[in-house]
């Protein structure tokens, strides 16, 4: 008897949270679907699977993530939260649909420890330090741009829970 899609997502999501993966994607072939993971910036190839299976788990991601489950020509994105042997985890999903109404899923996975105390570490300190200065400002805008996995939300988190401890 085969997994329900329930348990074939969660037991795709501890997988790729055990491993350290950064991104899923699946990728939708004339007769199949192709599962990646993305770690250290490469695609690995996961695994493939019917299209009837890789239909049903987009359908059940896009509605964990509050997406219409309907939609298939639009791009879409959503974002859920989920607790996995005590770590938070934050998984933050993309679709987009081809012509034949086939869509792929990108899901972005990140884990809660990457945002957690410790220093911060960068390859430009007196960057950090300016950005430091910016952040207790009262008013502006920080803009953080950068590739994939370069730590902008990492920085984020971090710059902003120093901003917070110093208001404490």
């Amino acid at each position: 008897m085969s997994l329900a899609i329930e348990e074939q997502a969660h037991d795709l999501i501890v997988k790729a949270v055990s491993q350290g993966v950064s991104d899923i994607h699946l990728m939708p072939k004339p007769d199949h679907y192709v599962l990646y993971f993305r770690l250290n910036g490469l695609l690995h190839e996961e695994g493939r699977q019917d299209l009837d299976w890789g239909k049903r788990l987009i359908n059940y991601f896009k509605y964990r993530a509050d997406m219409d489950v309907g939609e298939k020509r639009k791009p879409q994105s959503g974002a859920c939260h989920l607790e996995l042997e005590g770590q938070a985890v934050e998984l933050r999903f993309s679709t987009i649909g081809d012509v034949h109404l086939r869509e792929s899923l990108v899901i972005r996975v990140i884990q809660s420890q990457a945002h957690q105390g410790g220093p911060l570490l960068t390859y430009f300190p007196k960057d950090l330090d300016i950005l430091r200065r910016l952040i207790r400002r009262k008013s502006g805008l920080i803009l953080f741009s950068g590739p994939v996995g370069s730590g902008k939300t990492t920085t984020i988190y971090h710059l902003l829970r120093e901003r917070l401890d110093q208001e404490s």
